[in-house]
């Protein structure tokens, strides 16, 4: 069995009103394969809590970081000491690539903290993939979003982006934290490295901000989830709105909100 827990989200738990949220994700996923920290959320409100939830850091097996963006990596400089000799999966140079967005038109620093880390690590029993452009719609407000490539401010192409991929008896499990190549694009991807169709759960955002156009683009996302996994429960929130998880649970019977605290077990 897969129990997933998710440590911090925007949300708060609806429960326990001592647990913390804030703008950002951090994931925590025991498995037969290990147990995996995806993602720290901004700030060290994960390891806080972890504590409250009954989480016990240190069995971490080591931690994935899906892009660089700070509200996934801004608790990595809160390590506790723990997790500080764990073995870190991300992108090359995550630690060291410039990031920026300027929704609301003011420009923003969302780079990750810089933190050094060892490469060269051994290959894990769980897969990090990349997602390929299958033709799907990705995300609009990804165009507020970009990155520095040598000296020049570019479009973000998200090559810093990675999914995590548990292979079940179920069919896979997919913890995508923001989907900035598009849900759709991520789970075809993971459906032809893994050669399985079957999708039993998908976890994380779906880049699906609160803006005029949302309703049309959630349709949109929801009618590519329908073609490529009909059948996978779909857990979304961090950066989906609300309106945007109202319209996709017209459409997917199968949608649940994520909120801090909240467990699922596959």
């Amino acid at each position: 069995m897969i129990t997933i827990t998710i440590l911090t989200e925007n949300r708060p738990s609806p429960t326990c009103s001592e647990l913390l949220c804030e703008h950002g994700l951090s994931v925590w996923v025991e498995s037969p394969a290990g147990n995996y920290l995806v993602d720290a959320g901004a700030s060290d409100v994960f390891v806080r809590n972890a504590e409250m939830l009954g989480v016990d850091l240190a069995t971490t097996t080591a931690i994935v970081l899906s892009h660089a963006h700070r509200d996934h990596t801004g608790g990595m400089a809160y390590l506790p000491e723990s997790l500080k000799n764990k073995p870190i999966y991300c992108t090359n140079n995550l630690f060291q690539q410039k990031c920026y967005s300027v929704r609301g038109g003011v420009r923003h620093d969302i780079s990750a903290p810089e933190l050094k880390i060892a490469r060269n690590l051994p290959e894990l029993p769980i897969k990090l993939i990349s997602a390929e452009d299958f033709g799907y719609p990705q995300p609009v407000a990804n165009r507020y979003l970009s990155i520095e490539k040598d000296g020049v401010e570019v479009a973000d192409d998200f090559a810093h982006e990675l999914t995590v991929v548990l292979p079940t008896s179920e069919g896979l499990v997919i913890i995508s934290p923001c989907s900035h190549r598009g849900v759709a694009n991520i789970i075809a991807t993971c459906q032809r490295v893994c050669c399985e169709e079957r999708v039993a759960a998908f976890i994380g955002g779906l880049h699906l901000p609160d803006y005029e156009g949302v309703e049309s683009e959630a349709r949109n996302v929801a009618e590519s989830i329908r073609q490529v996994a009909p059948e996978a429960h779909i857990y979304t929130g961090h950066c989906t709105s609300d309106r945007a998880i109202e319209v996709l649970g017209e459409l997917l019977p199968n949608l649940h909100k994520l909120h801090t605290g909240l467990r699922i077990e596959i």
